[in-house]
This record gives C-alpha cells, sequence and structure tokens, in this order.
C-alpha cells in the first residue's frame, strides 16, 4: 500500500509537446535533398514514471536528381502523417534535471511518394502506405528540466513503415528535438 500511495501521488500529470526535425543536403540546384516534420503529442503520466502518449506527425521530404547529360531533373516527393500510441518509461524522478526514457507502441503511417519531371508540372503518385494497418513504434530520448514545468525534449524514434518489392521491412527513423510543459 505504500509502494502504490508514493507513485499515485504524482499520478495525473499531463505533459504536452512539439518536436521538429529538419535536415537539407545540396549539390547544386538541381540535386539535392530536404525533409521536415512537426510531431505534437499529448502524454498522461498514470505513475509517476509510466505515462500513455498519443501523437501525429506531419512530415514531408523533397528528392531531386539530374545527371549532367540529362535534360530534367527528376524530383520525388514524400508526404507522411503518422498517428501514434506508446507506453513511455521514465528512468529518472520527476524532479531530476535530467530525465530520459524509453518508450514502445504502435503507428498508423500515411505515406505517399510522388514523382515529377521538370519538364511536366503534374506530379505522379508512386506509392502509398495502407494507414489502416498499425505498426511498431519504439524510441528513446531524454528531456532537460527548465522550470517546474517547462522542459527541453530529444528523442530518436523508429517505425516500420512497409515492405520493399523483395517483401523485407522497411524502417523509417528520426531525430527530434522540441519542448514540453507538464500540467
Amino acid at each position: 500500500m505504500l509502494f502504490l500511495s508514493s507513485y499515485s501521488a504524482h499520478a495525473g500529470l499531463v505533459e504536452v509537446s512539439y518536436q521538429y526535425s529538419q535536415t537539407e543536403s545540396k549539390f547544386d540546384e538541381f540535386n539535392f535533398s530536404r525533409s521536415l516534420s512537426h510531431t505534437a503529442s499529448f502524454a498522461w503520466y498514470f505513475l509517476e514514471m509510466s505515462a500513455l502518449e498519443v501523437s501525429y506527425t506531419r512530415g514531408e521530404g523533397q528528392i531531386s536528381g539530374k545527371a549532367a547529360s540529362d535534360p530534367d531533373a527528376l524530383k520525388y516527393r514524400t508526404d507522411l502523417q503518422m498517428y501514434g500510441a506508446d507506453l513511455v518509461f521514465t528512468l529518472a524522478g520527476k524532479d531530476w534535471a535530467f530525465q530520459p526514457y524509453v518508450k514502445g507502441g504502435a503507428a498508423w503511417v500515411d505515406k505517399k511518394i510522388f514523382r515529377k519531371s521538370t519538364s511536366i508540372s503534374a506530379e505522379e503518385l508512386i506509392s502509398s502506405t495502407d494507414k489502416d494497418d498499425a505498426v511498431p513504434s519504439m524510441g528513446a530520448g531524454f528531456r532537460v528540466k527548465l522550470t517546474k514545468t517547462i522542459r527541453l525534449k530529444a528523442s530518436y524514434d523508429r517505425w516500420r513503415s512497409g515492405k520493399n518489392a523483395n517483401g523485407e521491412e522497411q524502417w523509417d527513423n528520426a531525430v527530434r528535438a522540441g519542448a514540453s510543459v507538464f500540467f
């Protein structure tokens, strides 16, 4: 009973977070890659160090390639929407300045890939995932306490995004940074 009461005293905390990720690599105006994503999450701590988290991610990416002898660049664009539900285990107390955590759960991924030539204005859909299927997701990260309620947050997240032409599972990865507020 004493064990449960010490944990339930901190139950009911809510964490609202926002994280952002961006990458860019450029060789020249026709050969480059860019990606960005925004993730919002809501976590309810049912014990001091355990939470249920729901999240929404919206992202997009672009890749452009053109050989010197090609008249047009070929561009690919990826659109991503993902809904996640995870169980989060914090590996430090709520008053610690550095709070590492791990999480695991499921995600519903809707990813579409489009192809376009610079000489044609229309895009062609070349691949799409089935967003009705739940896929495994996992991650690890940490929060750094700034004030009693505000934390900086960084994470590495991973989720299964489908299968390639050979039937092998493909996984997407993201490194994110942002902030969270506790209520």
